[in-house]
């Protein structure tokens, strides 16, 4: 049964020559503290605590679980992102996308497959080179993925910590 849901992309920082993109879904099914509230936590904590360049932009993109596209049936927040924005997917340097941290160890992924799962773009092929995935442990998300259990108890302080540090370290490579 389909449901009608609205949701906003919230973009803040540079929306016309970004050097780069740093991307985290904000909305969920059941409580989603690890997915992902933890990877809007991240992009909260670098734009309150000024680790942003001024020439950054954060994507707090909606509408990633509810979607009816197949075969893709999540992503459709970033899909519209991609929409409309395609000259600044061009333009930056990096799109970091941040998804799943604090529950274990950081991880910077370019695996492909990976980059998919988090980020299901219509033109991923040709962004692959510059996209980045920063995650946290995906074997224990998997056993709270959207189900009640995912609650703030899924997440570790100083893995947190650890996930912001390795974003604003991304920065520098």
């Amino acid at each position: 049964i389909a449901k009608e849901h609205i949701s906003k992309n919230i973009l803040v920082g540079d929306i016309t020559h970004p050097r780069r993109i740093y991307i985290a879904h904000y909305d969920s099914v059941e409580k989603g503290a690890t997915d992902n509230a933890s990877g809007v936590a991240v992009l909260m904590d670098m734009i309150i605590s000024g680790k942003c360049n001024e020439r950054d932009l954060i994507i707090f993109s909606g509408n990633e679980e509810l979607s009816y596209n197949k075969p893709t049936y999540w992503g459709e927040g970033f899909r519209a992102f991609e929409a409309e924005y395609m000259g600044i997917m061009e333009e930056a340097d990096k799109i970091i996308i941040v998804d799943c941290v604090g529950n274990g160890k950081t991880i910077v992924s370019e695996d492909n497959h990976i980059k998919y799962l988090a980020f299901p773009i219509n033109n991923l092929e040709y962004f692959q080179s510059k996209i980045i995935v920063v995650h946290g442990d995906m074997d224990k998300v998997m056993k709270v993925y959207h189900s009640e259990d995912d609650d703030i108890n899924q997440l570790d302080e100083l893995f947190m910590d650890e996930a912001v540090d390795v974003v604003h370290g991304i920065d520098l490579i």
